[in-house]
């Protein structure tokens, strides 16, 4: 029975810990935007600020999020949104991984949906500093 009980408890700390952090820390960077229109989004699987296009410290939106894909080159959160413009509303995020833009741009797409089988509405592109190759 200890044995059972056990594995049960080891099986709930790895799901929780699915959630904690993601698998490629590319994404743990903040997300600069590529046009100028777009603003800086600061990701972690449990939410994401969205801030202003003048101002990279003022927030335009948070959201709380489920992350619920976590792979090496695309993560998906399902989100609450709330923005001082808008009432709370459910988006999906999907962002991947892009080419290499210059030696500091990997650039991160970025897909806001509605629901998991609608096409995607938005499409923002962001860049974030590559990691180094350690092979």
């Amino acid at each position: 029975m200890k044995k059972y009980c056990v594995l049960v408890m080891m099986f709930i700390l790895s799901a929780c810990h699915y959630n904690k952090e993601f698998k490629n820390p590319i994404f743990n960077q903040p997300l600069r935007p590529l046009s100028r229109g777009g603003g800086y989004a600061y990701l972690t699987p449990t939410s994401i600020d969205f801030r202003t296009p003048l101002d990279k410290n003022k927030i335009a939106a948070q959201a709380k999020c489920d992350l619920i894909e976590n792979q090496e080159d695309r993560i998906t959160l399902k989100c609450m949104v709330d923005s001082w413009s808008d009432k709370i509303t459910k988006w999906y995020f999907t962002y991947a991984i892009g080419e290499l833009l210059l030696d500091n741009c990997l650039i991160i797409w970025e897909y806001s949906y509605d629901s998991p089988d609608s096409p995607y509405k938005n499409q923002s592109t962001y860049c974030v500093t590559p990691q180094p190759n350690n092979s």
